[in-house]
C-alpha cells in the first residue's frame, strides 16, 4: 500500500481487497465442492460442471472488477458477503 495515498484512496484500496477476498472465499468453496465430488467413487459430472462454471464466473467478475468504480466494489461486497455468510452458516442480517 502506498503511504502517500489519501485516506479516501487507502479506504478504496482496502474495499477492493475486501471484495477480492470475499470472491476468493467463494472460489475456494466451489473448488472444495468440485474436489469432494471428484473424490467420490461415481462423481456426478453435473455437480463438477456447475462448480467449474461458478469458479470461472466468479473469477471473471473478480478479474474484471473496476478498482475505480467504488459503487461496483460495494455492490460486490454486499453480494459476496451474503454468499460467504451462507457458506459459514451466518443468518441473513446478522
Amino acid at each position: 500500500m502506498n503511504l502517500t495515498m489519501t485516506h479516501k484512496e487507502r479506504r478504496a484500496a482496502i474495499r477492493v481487497e475486501v471484495a477480492q477476498e470475499l470472491m476468493g472465499n467463494c472460489i475456494a468453496n466451489w473448488s472444495a465442492v468440485w474436489s469432494q465430488e471428484d473424490d467420490k467413487p461415481e462423481p456426478d459430472a453435473a455437480v463438477i460442471a456447475h462448480a467449474e462454471a461458478e469458479i470461472l464466473r466468479i473469477s471473471e467478475v473478480r478479474d474484471t472488477m473496476s478498482h475505480d468504480d467504488l459503487a461496483q466494489v460495494e455492490a460486490l461486497i454486499t453480494e459476496y458477503s451474503a454468499l460467504v455468510g451462507k457458506l459459514y452458516g451466518v443468518p441473513d442480517g446478522a
